[in-house]
């Protein structure tokens, strides 16, 4: 006992040392580009650390996460490492796009505002979203719901005005005829085959039902909103008199109408025509339409021939002018010489336009010819600014106005105005500007500097290496002795020479985050002729709280034998252990211990050991605590030396340790100790 005395000073001493020191703080510069950034640490909505720049914070030592939250900017997370070598966090803040969304008309108000599947609020609303690609949609009960896809780059300004239409209201219409799977058409469009049920707008339709061999069935009728609307087609001859017109045509693929509905292509022949007068029309693409009045008598087949004639060419006259005075003109590609250019027997319909002239940008217009009119042109060419895009990253790409021109450098002319230049490359942030252009002598240099968007594989390699180093830092300088065990994958081995048991040694294996196994043995001499071996099985499991301290726990079980005469003596029995443990750096820690054990011994009647009481037994059972420290040197990264000191707390001895050391000593001293060394790989 009075030797743990002597020990429990020292232990005060370093603990107090330990608990001085277990909070460190560091004095940090915080900043960003922009300015302006609010600056949370490890959590956004607490008490921030400031607004950048901060030209001094107190953080305490260890791994942090710096948030900065600035409007219209990308919430940026930054971890850092806080130690004795960080001075400075710096945070480049990446613009997000603005995007303002008003009512164009009263029936958006209020209308719900989904970007990329997420709903942001109601018309009117404005916001920021990331550069990129996103799909806008705005909905309101009764309104059909508006929906485009937008390309938004950082900085910009999306201004977007709705309208919503009223929802189509829609009824249905039921079709039938009394000769089956006739076809069924609704305003010229073929829908299906009767019987047909088909969901149509509210309104007036035109439905036609065609069956071969028989006069096509036409009727007008009104499809109501949520309401079905039926229609039966008598397509059989009715009973009266009825006679049968052949209809042939002088072209091939002539269309045939009768009394305006159509009935096929020549040549046809039509049955069951009531007998009277009937208007038969019959048209063909680039012929005049011709008609005729026929009339079908009872039981007579009437042949009707149409005689097409073609139609006559119609033609316009295109003018063209320059402010440019000799510009080339060219009309659907082809040149038409210098401006001013006339043009006679122009075929109508549009026709392209591009009019050229040196220095200036290229003029195009789209020009549609009616017949026996001039359409005019007046071509205004503005002069061409001579440029030249240079960047900083590799693989960059240059547009202009969203037409891609080609790789960065680039050389070329745009015209003397303004114009949005775009430069972007892989792995970088995209950068875009608008810019006015003037007519110059010197060509201008445009220099896009872009910043990294950190997914390049270079700097994936460095961040992951980083993290690595990070995550491998929290165990640096661990042994068998700190409250943090080896990283998974690290190997320990241990021997050492103390007191009561001569020899001991050891490995501890890290299998997995915060975790080890341990194994090992353990020898005493108790007499002259009688040697015991324990062989121990345990866990290591331990936690880097900050980077100075590490907790950690030990729970070890033993069994021991007679190495002379084995099942004469035998010793089991387990301990659990707490550490707490600072570091130096990864050069030195010293670790404070607290250990309850619970042992069973037993022994041979050779073997005789004396009780406190005089008498002998064979064997003792019991739980003691015990308390003490452990400090360890790292000559390198591969080789340390270490020494250890426990003490009983309380006077619970262990017969077991009688006439240990040879048979030196015929007590149990209470207090053991321990020397060796310990390699890592």
């Amino acid at each position: 006992m009075r030797r743990l005395s002597l020990l429990l000073p020292l232990a005060g001493a370093l603990l107090a040392t330990s608990v001085a020191e277990a909070v460190p703080v560091r004095s940090l510069r915080v900043e960003s580009t922009p300015k302006g950034a609010t600056v949370y640490l490890d959590a956004e909505g607490g008490k921030p650390l400031g607004i950048t720049p901060i030209t001094r914070v107190q953080v305490p030592y260890g791994y942090h996460e710096f948030i900065f939250v600035l409007e219209g900017y990308e919430t940026t997370k930054i971890p850092v490492n806080v130690n004795g070598r960080a001075s400075k966090v710096s945070a480049q803040l990446a613009q997000n796009a603005k995007v303002m969304i008003s009512a164009g008309s009263a029936s958006a108000n209020g209308a719900d505002v989904v970007i990329d599947g997420k709903v942001y609020g109601q018309v009117p609303w404005q916001g920021y979203v990331p550069p990129g690609r996103h799909r806008v949609e705005i909905s309101r009960p009764g309104f059909a719901p508006f929906a485009d896809w937008v390309e938004l780059a950082a900085g910009q300004i999306l201004t977007l005005p709705v309208v919503l239409a009223e929802a189509t209201k829609k009824g249905t219409l039921f079709v039938t005829a009394d000769i089956a799977q006739a076809q069924v058409f609704v305003d010229g469009k073929e829908r299906g085959r009767t019987p047909l049920l088909v969901e149509l707008p509210e309104g007036k339709v035109v439905v036609e039902v065609h069956a071969g061999g028989v006069a096509p069935w036409r009727r007008t009728v009104v499809v109501k909103a949520g309401d079905k609307t039926i229609v039966e087609a008598a397509l059989r001859p009715e009973t009266g008199p009825s006679g049968t017109a052949l209809i042939i045509s002088n072209i091939s693929g002539t269309l045939v109408w009768v009394d305006g509905t159509k009935t096929g292509t020549a040549p046809v022949t039509l049955k069951g025509l009531a007998v009277g007068t009937h208007i038969v029309e019959g048209k063909a693409e680039g012929y005049q339409p011709v008609s005729t009045t026929v009339r079908v008598n009872q039981n007579e087949q009437t042949v009707v021939k149409l005689e097409l004639q073609p139609a006559q060419a119609e033609y316009g006259r295109v003018s063209v002018r320059a402010s440019v005075p000799g510009a080339e003109v060219f009309v659907d590609g082809g040149s038409r010489g210098p401006a001013p250019v006339e043009m006679d027997q122009v075929p109508l319909g549009p026709h392209a336009i591009i009019v050229r002239a040196a220095g200036h940008a290229d003029f195009e217009a789209k020009c549609e010819v009616k017949r026996n009119q001039t359409c005019s042109v007046m071509a205004t060419q503005v002069p061409l600014a001579r440029i030249r895009v240079v960047s900083n990253a590799e693989g960059a790409r240059v547009s202009i106005d969203g037409k891609e021109m080609g790789p960065a450098p680039y050389d070329g002319s745009v015209s003397a105005e303004s114009h949005v230049v775009r430069v972007e490359a892989p792995h970088y942030l995209p950068r875009e500007e608008r810019m006015v252009f003037e007519v110059a002598p010197e060509v201008r240099e445009l220099q896009f500097n872009l910043q990294s968007s950190g997914d390049s594989p270079a700097e994936l390699s460095e961040q992951k290496r980083a993290a690595s180093e990070a995550k491998l830092s929290r165990y640096e300088g661990a042994s068998h002795l700190s409250g943090v065990p080896p990283a998974p994958g690290k190997n320990r081995l241990h021997l050492s020479l103390g007191l009561p048991y001569m020899l001991e040694g050891g490995g501890t294996v890290g299998i997995v985050e915060n975790v080890a196994v341990t194994v090992g043995f353990r020898l005493m001499q108790r007499d002259k002729n009688i040697g015991t071996a324990d062989f121990m099985l345990g866990a290591h499991a331990g936690w880097r709280i900050i980077k100075p301290i590490s907790l950690g726990v030990q729970l070890t079980g033993w069994a021991g034998t007679n190495m002379e005469r084995v099942g004469n003596a035998a010793s089991f029995g387990g301990l659990l252990k707490g550490l707490a443990t600072l570091h130096f750096g990864d050069r030195a820690h010293f670790s404070l211990t607290l250990t309850g054990e619970l042992f069973r011994d037993s022994w041979s009647t050779e073997d005789i050991i004396t009780e406190r009481d005089g008498t002998t037994d064979r064997k003792q059972s019991g739980a003691r605590l015990l308390g003490g420290g452990q400090l360890m040197f790292w000559a390198n990264s591969k080789l340390g030396v270490w020494a250890s000191v426990e003490g009983v707390i309380g006077t619970k001895e262990r017969d077991y340790f009688q006439k240990a050391f040879f048979g030196v000593l015929d007590f149990d001293p209470l207090v053991y100790v321990n020397a060796g060394i310990e390699v890592a790989f």
